[in-house]
Formats: C-alpha cells, sequence, structure tokens
C-alpha cells in the first residue's frame, strides 16, 4: 500500500516506525542537518506515540500531518528529521545496519585506519627518546670507561713499579756477574735490589686477570716470580753469560710493559689518550737506559768498549731518544719536568761515549785492577740511576694527574647520566601522557569523520531520491520532450506548428455533479474521460 508525496515520508508498516524511531536516536542521525520533511503514516495509536517520540528525538521541527484512518489531524505536530524524502521499510532498516557499523566501529579499527596522523605523532616522540638515549648510553659509557682507566692506570702503576725494579736488578746482577775479585759490594747491592723486587711483585698479585707473554708463552704473575728465582739462582751459581742474562730481564719487562693499559681501547678523539701515550712512552724510555745502564757497567768492569759494543749504544742510545721525542710531544708536564735539567740523559749519554770508547781510555782501564773497574762500573750505575729515578718521578706525577682527570670524567659522565636518566624518565612517561591524548584526540576526530561520511552518504541518497522525484514529477506535469529539453538545457525554445487541432469539452451539468461527488469521485471520473 504505497503512495507518497513530495517531501513527505509515508510508512505503511508498524515496522518501519520502529526502525525510524531507533536512527533517530542514533548518535550520528541525531546530530546530522537534515531535510525537514513531513511524515504520513496509516498507524495505530500506538503508532503515534512513537512518532511523536521521534519528533522530539529530532532537532529541526516541522508540521508534520498524520492521517489516522483516512482522516487527517492536524492538531498533531511533531518535530522529526528524516534522511530522504520517500524511505522504505527495508532501506530504513539498512541505513540503521550501515549507522550502527560506522558509529560502533573500535577504537583500533578507526585508529588503523588513520595510521599516518598516529605516525606523525609518534615519529618525534620516539626520535626524542632515541635521541635521550643515546645521550643516555654516551654517559654510561664514559663512566665505564673512566673507571676502567683508572683501574688501568692503578695496575699500570704496579706494573711499572715492578718494572723499575727488574731494570735496578737487571743493572746490578750484570755487573755482578762480570765482576772479578771482590765482589761484596755488588753483591749487598744485588740483594737490596732483590729485595725492592719481591716487594713489587707482591703488589703485582692484583693483576693476576693479566697474562704476561714473554716470547710467546704466557704467564701468571706467580709463574713471573718462579722463573724471575730461578734466574736468580743461575746468577749465584754463575751459570749464566751476562748477555742472556741480559736478554732474559729485558724480555720480561718488555711482557710487562704490553699489559700495561690492555684493556683500554685508545683513539685520538679520547681526552686520556695523550696521557696514555706519554706514559708508555716513558717507561719504554726508562727500560731502555735501563738496559743501557747493565751493558755499560759490564763494559766498564771487562773494559769491553770496541766497535761492536760501541753500534749497540748508538742504537739504544737512538732508541731512547725516539721514546722521549714520544712523551714530550704528548705531555707538557714532562717536556717542562725534563727540560729544567741541568744536563739531560742525552748530554751525560754523549758525554760517556765520547769518553768511555776513546783509544786512550780503553788502554788505561786495562790497567786498572778489578776493584777499580767495579767501582767505575758501580759509579757509572749510580749515575745513570738517577735519571731513571727522575723519570718514574715524573711517571707518578703524570698518573696522578691522569688518575685525577678520570675521576673527574667519571663524576662528570655519573652526573650525566644521572641527568639523561632523569629526562629518559621524564620523557618517557610525557611521550606516554601525550601520545595517549593524542591517540584519544585522533579516535574522537575519525568518530567525527565517520558520522560526517554518514551524513554525506544519506545527502547524496537524499539528492538521489530528490532527482529521481523531479524528474518523474517533471515528466508527469509536461510532455517527455519538453521535459527532456528542459531537464538538459534548462529551458525550451518556443515551437512553430503550422496547423493546430484545438478539442473543446464540456461535461454537462457538471458544477451540479461536482456538488454531489466527492473529490475522489471527480478525479475517478476525469481520469475515465481523459486518462
Amino acid at each position: 500500500m504505497a503512495f507518497y508525496f513530495y517531501g513527505n515520508i509515508y510508512f505503511s508498516d508498524q515496522n518501519c516506525v520502529n526502525c525510524l524511531l531507533q536512527i533517530a536516536k542514533t548518535a550520528t542521525i541525531r546530530k546530522s542537518p537534515l531535510y525537514r520533511t513531513t511524515i504520513s503514516a496509516f498507524a495505530s495509536q500506538d503508532s503515534l506515540r512513537k512518532v511523536n517520540e521521534i519528533g522530539e528525538i529530532a532537532h529541526e521541527s516541522t508540521n508534520t500531518v498524520i492521517m489516522k484512518n483516512n482522516s487527517v489531524y492536524p492538531e498533531l505536530h511533531v518535530e522529526t528529521k528524516s534522511i530522504s524524502s520517500f524511505v522504505s521499510c527495508d532501506s530504513t532498516r539498512n541505513l540503521q545496519k550501515i549507522v550502527h557499523r560506522e558509529v560502533h566501529d573500535s577504537s583500533l579499527r578507526r585508529l588503523s585506519k588513520h595510521w599516518k596522523m598516529v605516525l606523525i605523532m609518534l615519529i618525534p616522540v620516539l626520535s626524542l627518546l632515541a635521541l635521550v638515549t643515546n645521550n643516555l648510553l654516551k654517559a654510561a659509557e664514559v663512566k665505564k670507561t673512566s673507571g676502567l682507566v683508572i683501574t688501568e692506570v692503578n695496575i699500570a702503576q704496579k706494573v711499572a713499579g715492578l718494572i723499575q725494579m727488574l731494570q735496578r736488578e737487571r743493572g746490578i746482577s750484570a755487573t755482578y756477574l762480570s765482576a772479578m775479585g771482590n765482589k761484596t759490594e755488588a753483591w749487598i747491592t744485588m740483594l737490596e735490589s732483590r729485595q725492592h723486587t719481591d716487594s713489587a711483585f707482591t703488589d703485582l698479585f692484583v693483576v693476576n686477570r693479566h697474562l704476561v707473554y714473554i716470547n710467546g708463552k704466557p704467564y701468571t704473575s706467580a709463574m713471573l716470580k718462579e722463573i724471575v728465582l730461578l734466574a736468580r739462582e743461575r746468577i749465584e751459581n754463575g751459570s749464566v753469560l751476562v748477555e742472556d742474562h741480559l736478554t732474559f730481564y729485558t724480555d720480561l719487562n718488555n711482557g710487562l710493559m704490553n699489559v700495561m693499559f690492555k684493556d683500554v681501547s685508545l683513539s685520538g678523539d679520547q681526552s686520556y689518550f695523550a696521557d696514555i701515550i706519554a706514559f708508555s712512552s716513558l717507561i719504554r724510555w726508562t727500560d731502555i737506559v735501563g738496559l743501557l745502564r747493565a751493558r755499560i757497567a759490564f763494559q766498564y768492569t771487562t773494559c769491553g768498549f770496541d766497535t761492536i759494543t760501541l753500534q749497540s749504544y748508538m742504537l739504544l742510545t737512538g732508541q731512547a731518544q725516539a721514546y722521549k721525542i714520544t712523551f714530550t710531544s704528548y705531555s707538557d708536564l714532562m717536556m717542562n719536568e725534563f727540560s729544567k735539567q741541568k744536563q739531560s740523559t742525552e748530554e751525560y749519554l754523549y758525554e760517556v761515549r765520547n769518553t768511555a770508547w776513546d783509544g786512550s781510555f780503553r788502554n788505561s782501564c786495562l790497567t786498572l785492577s778489578k776493584e777499580e773497574r767495579l767501582s767505575l762500573g758501580l759509579n757509572w750505575f749510580k749515575n745513570i740511576t738517577k735519571f731513571i729515578d727522575f723519570a718514574f718521578e715524573i711517571k707518578e706525577k703524570q698518573s696522578r694527574i691522569l688518575t685525577n682527570r678520570m675521576l673527574y670524567t667519571r663524576a662528570q659522565a655519573e652526573h650525566e647520566f644521572n641527568l639523561y636518566l632523569s629526562v629518559q624518565i621524564v620523557t618517557t612517561v610525557l611521550s606516554f601522557i601525550l601520545t595517549s591524548w593524542y591517540i584519544v584526540c585522533i579516535d574522537k576526530l575519525t568518530f567525527k569523520i565517520a558520522k560526517h561520511t554518514i551524513t554525506i552518504k544519506s545527502k547524496t541518497q537524499e539528492l538521489m531520491v530528490e532527482k529521481r522525484l523531479t524528474e518523474k514529477l517533471l515528466f508527469q506535469m509536461l510532455p517527455k520532450k519538453i521535459a527532456t529539453t528542459l531537464k538538459e538545457r534548462g529551458e525550451v525554445s518556443a515551437e512553430y506548428f503550422s496547423e493546430v487541432s484545438v478539442l473543446f469539452s464540456d461535461i454537462v451539468n457538471f458544477t451540479e455533479l461536482g456538488s454531489r461527488s466527492s473529490p475522489l469521485q471527480i478525479i475517478d471520473l476525469l481520469n475515465d474521460l481523459y486518462g
């Protein structure tokens, strides 16, 4: 049972009234600006109540004529809104499904449709977190490295102390081996140096985690002590040559020097790079000068100042000079301290070279007694030892400077670490809050977009329905040709007909007939006559 009016909605079914009521209660429809319309319905009293309820939900009002049992009730007014000027029961149910599906989508599903908007927010937040995390890791690395350097400096101090004692023991032992006659003074001096070496070995046990490689063979600190004791036994028994003795102690010192700062990664951009290079170069310098001390002491006791020993002497002095250039270049402290010496090590070595390898001195040396030669060797040993001890004093100062610098660096790193950690926590919390807030805003925005999307869809449907209704009305009122031209061009040009026929028709007694008939009966009569 369907007839409709332009601008009206007609419901002939009780269920359709229920559908409209549910749609009107939906937030998307309730808040959408829709066309004013008139609802006409053949309905029961319950339907009238529901239609009035629809009117209370709607926002925009219009006078709605309610027809009940073929009677018009103009006194009943309801507020209503519709989706189209003509909505069938099926289309109402379909629209209801669309509304519920679009509006009641989960937040996650809506956000997934707009992931780019979420990503725009997450990118700067994640970038900030990555930056703070990177700074935090750098501070932690500096803190770890500074602590490691401090530990390695302390170990290097102990290793350097042992190297110093081994250098002294190496020199005095070589003098003892080469001495002839009364060795009492050399023996007493050697025992004193051994006591200092044993004390240094006791301190070295803290570096048991390091292995010392001598000629490719690994040794622990306890094993080093054992091989030194064996070397001492051979010296006391006189079963070792001086050259072999010097080689053993030199290899031992080189192995210990390779252990220093073993766990520290060195690169030119580190603040402690120069200090460690200067420290290591100074220890290398003292070992070479110490080897010169042992060799020349041996030469004094044997008067072995020949061309071969001179070449060895020049080679060692050249190596010592190279290491001195290195540590004075990297350390201002060492450069200043060594420049204050009244006589430099190089000047003293140059003086000894000119004196000892002079032909006349060698001839006079051979005429000296064994005790006198030993005295010359011990005198040389004491003189060159002053230079070596001076270098170790500077090493102590450099170590303290390096330790203090690394303590300051570690304290600063700890401060930065705590600062960045606090910033990391605050940034993470704020990022979580801001991200949550942003996601909620996006969810609300997408919800509104979904509602507006439904509104646009409904408007589109309205326009299509209104267009069809307008076209149908136009074709009913005008001839098809005229209506088509008016639709396509917006205007109709006048036409000329050379011949036309005009039908004049009159219904006899129409006035009297009309007064006795209802309007519908008049319409049916006209339709029968002219339809």
